[in-house]
């Protein structure tokens, strides 16, 4: 997964400033020439000055990944090291450790009166001050080994691409500790920061598609707009992009990738539209407005399609989760366009593309989402399901019914987990576990309208969703979350209908 830059903390003092500048250049160079996500951190002139530099070292050490701590022996006829440079030593080992500490010296062996608590526990990088451009590339290769830094470049034709789903793990735990809708804002204030903090398109569109798959939990509210407005604007080339080394393979992916996002992003945005929830709620009262927003969608698979047809067809392999979100959001599009236009053949037409792509992208991600608790195919199977349903609907096929059955118990398991696990704290977590009750909704309502899917009676269905809904309430006292409140309405009218159909 995409994470913040790697921030390295150069510390030194007196004629190591030099050397210091000169190592943060090249740390800049390789992230510049290859795409390396690391910056150098040096404490600027004015703080150097002030009597607060103790605590903007600590700082600055806390907030980087790796410190790097240059000797130079200045004092006592040059063969003392500033003594502000050991108690910085001191803090970085401590808040780091030794593995995160790179030390450089300029003397070939340390004097006798070096304190042995560190003398005796380092491992010494001796340098010539008069050449130190070749150190300090040594000590830049040295960094990304340490820290696995890879070319952020290869992301988008990596297939092999890991993803853990853990999406908050860069989030202020100050942030986490927040209650309601203000955690979730927050959430998405800091992501809009974290990805325009990136230089280069490929890293920011990587950190958006990591997160896109929950942009669902999330209210439907001007901070979801504004984000996503955001997004429209920050994924797109940047001046960066522009002056990169062998652009032309770069370049061309980089134009993919701001198309497919515009995708993205207009399905997402049109799910904040109360005009369009009005009519994808009854489009036979609003049989203009519905064709007009199929269309819509039908633009949105399209254009997606055909940049999959351009994947499949790459002599170079693509990231598996740009294609797998390719095929779902496509596919979502399409079951879109099937809810708008029911009983006509572009709607039918419309379904059977969703459910091939719908299974395509459930085919990809069972091979590389390994190790995120199945996000995505949580997400995938859930839509899936509900795919074959409208098909049973539609032809009264027992093999639909029973893949219905199959996908949406799959779904059930995952969604299960992710709430069980804990994987997500605070609110967010608690967000999450909508989806498993929704899905789990699904199920008890096809248990009631379809006599071939159970052999429960309605009056053991029924406590199966009683029990369901007092989980439910258990997770509503605890929060002001208007998502679970929104399961809970419609859990509760379900259960109405059955007491009323059953008479019981």
């Amino acid at each position: 997964m995409i994470r913040k830059y790697s921030k390295i903390a150069i510390i030194y003092g007196g004629t190591g400033k030099k050397l210091a500048h000169g190592l943060g250049e090249q740390i800049s160079k390789m992230h510049k020439d290859n795409q390396f996500p690391m910056q150098p951190m040096l404490l600027e002139k004015s703080i150097l000055n002030s009597d607060s530099i103790m605590s903007h070292v600590i700082g600055m050490v806390h907030e980087s990944s790796l410190c790097v701590i240059i000797f130079t022996f200045d004092d006592a006829d040059q063969t003392r090291v500033r003594q502000n440079v050991l108690i910085e030593t001191g803090i970085a080992w401590s808040l780091k450790g030794k593995e995160k500490c790179i030390f450089l010296s300029n003397l070939l062996n340390l004097p006798d009166d070096f304190p042995s608590n560190i003398k005796t526990e380092i491992n010494i990088n001796y340098f010539d001050a008069d050449d130190f451009s070749e150190r300090a590339v040594q000590v830049s290769n040295e960094i990304i080994d340490i820290l696995k830094l890879e070319d952020t470049r290869k992301q988008l034709v990596d297939e092999n691409y890991y993803y853990d789903g853990k999406i908050l793990d860069d989030i202020p735990e100050e942030i986490l500790e927040k209650k309601s809708d203000v955690q979730l804002h927050e959430i998405l204030n800091e992501w809009d920061r974290n990805i325009k903090s990136f230089d280069y398109l490929p890293e920011r569109a990587m950190y958006l598609l990591e997160r896109i798959a929950f942009i669902p939990i999330f209210s439907n509210d001007e901070c979801l707009d504004k984000f996503l407005s955001d997004m429209r604007e920050q994924i797109k080339q940047s001046p960066d992009d522009l002056v990169v080394a062998s652009a032309d393979r770069y370049m061309e992916e980089c134009r993919s990738i701001t198309v497919y996002f515009e995708q993205l992003i207009e399905y997402t945005q049109i799910k904040t539209e109360s005009e369009a929830r009005k009519v994808l709620a009854s489009p036979s009262e609003y049989p203009d407005e519905a064709k007009a927003l199929s269309r819509r969608y039908a633009r949105i698979a399209s254009s997606l399609e055909e940049l999959i047809e351009e994947y499949d067809m790459a002599s170079k392999p693509y990231n598996w989760l740009v294609r797998v979100v390719a095929y779902d959001y496509s596919a979502l599009a399409r079951m879109k366009v099937y809810e708008l236009r029911k009983g006509t053949d572009v709607g039918k037409e419309s379904l059977e593309i969703a459910i091939s792509n719908f299974e395509m992208a459930a085919k990809i991600a069972k091979k590389y989402d390994l190790a995120s608790n199945h996000i995505w195919l949580g997400f995938i199977d859930y839509n899936l399901s509900r795919a074959y349903r409208y098909h049973y609907e539609l032809t009264g096929y027992e093999k639909d019914l029973d893949r219905f059955e199959e996908t949406l118990a799959d779904s059930i398991d995952i969604r299960k987990g992710w709430y069980k696990r804990n994987a997500y704290p605070g609110v967010f977590g608690i967000a999450m576990s909508y989806e498993y009750f929704i899905a789990s909704k699904l199920d008890y309502e096809m248990r009631n309208d379809i006599d071939e899917y159970t052999h429960d009676s309605p009056s053991q269905n029924l406590a199966n969703i009683e029990r369901l809904m007092s989980e439910l309430n258990g997770y509503c006292r605890d929060t002001e979350l208007g998502k679970l409140y929104e399961a809970r309405d419609s859990i509760d009218a379900l259960m109405n209908r059955i007491r009323s159909e059953h008479s019981l």
